[in-house]
């Protein structure tokens, strides 16, 4: 006898079939009569049925098809219906359970509802527009279950898409952000150097046109009385600077004159 644990081994992918038309209902139950019976039934309604006599032929069919839903009886031999449910659900819990019983095994079948997270029951005898409703509502449940199982996957996926898109950014943002930063640092770095170099200049040049005219130290001592009036008058910091630098050159008009007129 095959054992639970080799029944219940997934089926290799090559083996099942893929089938999106009607759905597909297994039976099992070791009555011919009662297969034939829900066979009639069910291909009235377009719905395709796989039938099995007992619980090792009908996970030998789960294995190599595709089951949207299992009906199976609750008196069968070797493995009742409640067992086999039960297996069912370790195989693929998505597949929708019903237990055919009779009114004798109530207690059974609530076990087994327990259990085996049966869905439905259905009491034999059975009618048949109830079997019907019972499997089309199982049908739709489990549709459902399956469209909101692949739209919560969609949507765990794209959040996961989403927060590598959101880290790409932050790090493309700090990358570009650290760039500027750099520029800016030689930016301020080339500016303070230019400065630096125009005071120079301007301090240089201011010492030539003394040389020439023969008064050193005029142009710096005018350079701070004037630096000290400006900061009395409240000007800005710039300000008193630019005054300073002004004052130091404030001859450069006479670099157009003749060395004889600067001498008079």
């Amino acid at each position: 006898m095959t054992t639970d644990a080799a029944l219940l081994e997934p089926p290799p992918a090559e083996a099942v079939e893929r089938q999106t038309a009607a759905p597909t209902v297994l039976t099992v139950d070791d009555e011919p009569s009662v297969l034939s019976a829900l066979r009639r039934v069910f291909r009235a309604q377009g719905i395709t049925t796989l039938q099995a006599t007992n619980a090792a032929e009908g996970l030998a069919l789960l294995k190599a098809h595709r089951v949207d839903l299992v009906i199976s009886d609750m008196r069968m031999p070797e493995m009742d219906g409640a067992r086999f449910l039960e297996l069912v659900k370790n195989h693929d819990e998505s597949i929708a359970r019903i237990l055919l019983t009779g009114y004798a095994d109530m207690s059974s079948t609530i076990a087994a509802i327990n259990q085996g997270a049966i869905h439905r029951y259905i009491a034999k005898p059975w009618d048949d527009q109830d079997l019907v409703l019972v499997v089309r509502e199982a049908l739709t449940r489990r549709n459902l279950e399956m469209q909101n199982a692949e739209l919560t996957a969609l949507t765990k996926r794209q959040n996961q898409q989403l927060h590598e898109a959101n880290l790409t950014l932050e790090s493309r943002v700090a990358a570009r952000t650290s760039e500027l930063q750099q520029i800016n640092g030689m930016l301020d770095a080339a500016y303070e150097d230019l400065d630096n170099t125009f005071v120079l200049a301007v301090n240089v040049f201011s010492s030539l046109m003394e040389m020439r005219g023969g008064h050193s130290g005029h142009a710096r001592r005018v350079a701070d009385l004037s630096k000290e009036t400006a900061k009395r008058l409240g000007l800005t910091e710039r300000d008193v600077r630019d005054v300073y630098l002004a004052a130091l050159v404030h001859d450069i008009g006479t670099i157009g004159f003749p060395d004889t007129m600067l001498e008079k």
